[in-house]
C-alpha cells in the first residue's frame, strides 16, 4: 500500500538545518511502521494533495474510498497510540529524575502555612488572597 501527496513537510523533515533523526516525521514514521509507502508527486497539480492507493488494479468506486478512510482512521488511531505511550515514558522519566509534575504553587510553603494559620484565626479569604497577589481559590484549597 502506498500513500501518495505532495512533499508537504507533514511527511517529512524539509528544513535543510535538520540535525537530528532520519528526515521523517513522526507521521513518516508511523507510516513506515505500518508498511505503507510514501510517494510524494513532483508536479504542481499535486500540491495539497494526499490519497490512499494500493499498489495493485483496484476499481475507483465507492468502496475504494471507503477502504481508504478506514485505513487512514486506523493510522490516526495508531499514531494516537504511539503519541500516548510516547509522552507517559517521557513523564515517567521525569519522574523517576524527580522532577515535579503541574503547574508550580503560587506560594512558597512559609506562605502556605501563614496563610493557614491567618485563616484559622478568622481572617477572611479575600483579604488573605489579597495579602499574597492570589485568588481566594487558592487560599480556600490550602490543607490545615
Amino acid at each position: 500500500m502506498a500513500f501518495y501527496s505532495d512533499k508537504h513537510g507533514v511527511f517529512r523533515v524539509n528544513s535543510a538545518g535538520a540535525v537530528q533523526g532520519d528526515g521523517m516525521t513522526q507521521f513518516g514514521r508511523s507510516l513506515h511502521a505500518l508498511n505503507i509507502d510514501i510517494l510524494c508527486a513532483n508536479t504542481p497539480q499535486a500540491k495539497g494533495r494526499a490519497s490512499v492507493c494500493r499498489k495493485w488494479p483496484m476499481s475507483a468506486g465507492r468502496l475504494a474510498h471507503h477502504c481508504a478512510s478506514l485505513q487512514l482512521g486506523g493510522l490516526a488511531e495508531f499514531e494516537r497510540d504511539l503519541i500516548r505511550a510516547r509522552t507517559g515514558e517521557g513523564r515517567a522519566r521525569a519522574v523517576e529524575r524527580g522532577q515535579k509534575m503541574g503547574r508550580p504553587f503560587k506560594l512558597t510553603d512559609h506562605q502556605k502555612g501563614e496563610a493557614i494559620k491567618r485563616r484559622d484565626q478568622g481572617e477572611t479569604l479575600a483579604d488573605i488572597a489579597r495579602s499574597y497577589n492570589v485568588s481566594p481559590a487558592t487560599i480556600s484549597r490550602l490543607a490545615a
